[in-house]
C-alpha cells in the first residue's frame, strides 16, 4: 500500500524532465543485445507512452488491483513458463510465490535468470529461445 507520487511524476513528464532521464539510462536495453538503434527506438517509445493516462489510472489503482489479484489462481489448464528473478532484494519470497503458482497447474514451468526488473530487455534471447524449446 505504497502511494505513488503520480501527480509529481505528472510534472515532471510535462516539464520534459522524464525524457532528460530517459536519456541518461539504459533502462535495460544494454548492448549488444540491443543496437543503438534498437535503444533510440525503445526510447522513442518510453518518452511516448511514460506516464500516458491509462498508465496513470492503472499506477492509481495498483494497490486495489493487488488486493483484486489476492487469493486468485490460475486456470488448472493453462500451461504456465514463467521467467523470474532469481533473487529479489526487495520481495525475497519473489522466486518462491512463482514455483508456487507453476506448480498450482497441470503444466507449469519456472526458469530463473539473474537480473533486475527489466528481464524481459537483459535476456529478451533467453525467454524467447525458453519459449520457443517449451512449445517444440
Amino acid at each position: 500500500d505504497v502511494e505513488l507520487p503520480i501527480g509529481l511524476l505528472v510534472t515532471a513528464r510535462n516539464l520534459g524532465l522524464m525524457r532528460i532521464i530517459s536519456g541518461a539510462a539504459d533502462g535495460g536495453y544494454i548492448p549488444p543485445a540491443y543496437s543503438a538503434e534498437d535503444r533510440e527506438q525503445m526510447h522513442m517509445f518510453t518518452n511516448r507512452n511514460t506516464l500516458a493516462p491509462t498508465y496513470v489510472d492503472a499506477m492509481s489503482r495498483l494497490g486495489e488491483t493487488f488486493r483484486e489479484a489476492e487469493g486468485k489462481e490460475f486456470p488448472d489448464d493453462l500451461p504456465l513458463l514463467l521467467f523470474v528473478q532469481k533473487q529479489n532484494k526487495t520481495v525475497p519470497e519473489w522466486l518462491d510465490l512463482h514455483e508456487r503458482q507453476a506448480a498450482s497447474v497441470m503444466d507449469g514451468t519456472v526458469i530463473p535468470l539473474a537480473g533486475d526488473h527489466y528481464l524481459h530487455h537483459t535476456h529478451a534471447k533467453d525467454i524467447a529461445d525458453g519459449f520457443l524449446a517449451a512449445h517444440s
